[in-house]
């Protein structure tokens, strides 16, 4: 009787640690490449990789993805442009990207960067990219517009022309920084492609310190290679609507864009009409370290005013016309 005592309180004893051994978590060791305990690794819906990194700075969450376009065909030759995103909340940037052929062949890549403002759950600055297929009679290639966001000035647009050279797709020029906006360019036959304009420009907005000139720029694939439309010449003008003009200002006029010609002054009062027709200017695509931009110079002014024809060129003048230097 005793033995079978035993025995049953033996199974009864097996069984308890067997029932607390599951009760155990169990570890598992893994690679240490991986093993991070604030960096959550999933695949995203369109197969890109994504990453969530809880960073120590106000333990704000930074989320990593990355983004295709494309693919864009250009000469039989199949690329894809590739961008790294981080993500902040709402906040939004494109950190980096690199263009690739069909063999994975990276032919440019640029990197922005990601930094985190200080105090603020966003980031200093953000770049949004869109890029493009771009046909025109001189060739075909892409290009790809930046926008650029920033809590503190410089914001503004740019963009960045590329062409094949020998089985290479290489950059026209460095990024083309415009003070102002891009004109739309018309779509092409094809998805996520556009046409140069007649004569293979692209126009840009440029704001002056009281308006702002549109500038053809033209484009030439076939040599590789972009430059003002024209060096000097008469521009299209914008400027905004809501100017008030000062009653009594005085307005130097010239017959001609040329200084050295002899001016007359024209009062205005409450009964003056103005119109403006049109700019002269001079043009210069200046190339700096990172960038590129269209500079533009010994600026006139055409107006009609009370229905006399003539130009106007000093500060005062466009003061007067309501143009307010910033």
């Amino acid at each position: 009787m005793r033995k079978y005592l035993a025995y049953i309180i033996t199974f009864v004893i097996i069984i308890a640690i067997i029932a607390i051994l599951q009760l155990i978590p169990t570890t598992t060791h893994t690679d240490d490449s991986h093993s991070n305990n604030n960096l959550n690794v999933i695949e995203s819906a369109d197969r890109s990789l994504t990453t969530t990194d809880h960073t120590a700075k106000d333990e704000i969450t930074v989320t990593t993805y990355v983004e295709k376009n494309g693919p864009f065909v250009v000469k039989n030759k199949i690329f894809t442009i590739v961008m790294t995103h981080k993500k902040i909340f709402g906040d939004d940037t494109v950190e980096s990207f690199e263009i690739i052929d069909e063999n994975n062949l990276t032919h440019y890549k640029k990197y922005f960067g990601a930094t985190i403002a200080e105090g603020h759950p966003d980031f200093e600055s953000t770049i949004q990219m869109g890029a493009y297929k771009v046909e025109g009679l001189r060739g075909e290639g892409l290009i790809i517009f930046y926008t650029l966001m920033s809590n503190a000035p410089p914001s503004g647009t740019s963009c960045q022309f590329f062409g094949l050279d020998k089985q290479m797709l290489k950059s026209l020029t460095s990024e083309l920084g415009i003070a102002g906006g891009i004109h739309k360019l018309p779509k092409g036959d094809s998805e996520r492609t556009l046409r140069l304009l007649e004569g293979d420009v692209i126009n840009v907005q440029i704001w002056t310190n009281y308006f702002a000139v549109t500038i053809p720029i033209s484009v030439d694939f076939d040599r590789l290679m972009i430059k003002p439309a024209k060096a000097s010449g008469n521009f299209d003008v914008y400027y905004p609507r809501s100017s008030l003009r000062p009653v009594g200002s005085a307005i130097i006029i010239y017959a001609d864009h040329d200084a050295n010609l002899k001016a007359e002054s024209i009062t205005l009062t409450a009964a003056t009409t103005i119109d403006y027709l049109y700019a002269y200017a001079e043009i210069q695509l200046e190339k700096y370290e990172s960038e590129d931009k269209i500079e533009v110079s010994n600026l006139w002014l055409k107006i009609k005013i009370d229905g006399k024809e003539g130009w106007v060129k000093d500060s005062a003048s466009f003061y007067a016309l309501g143009f307010y230097s910033p």
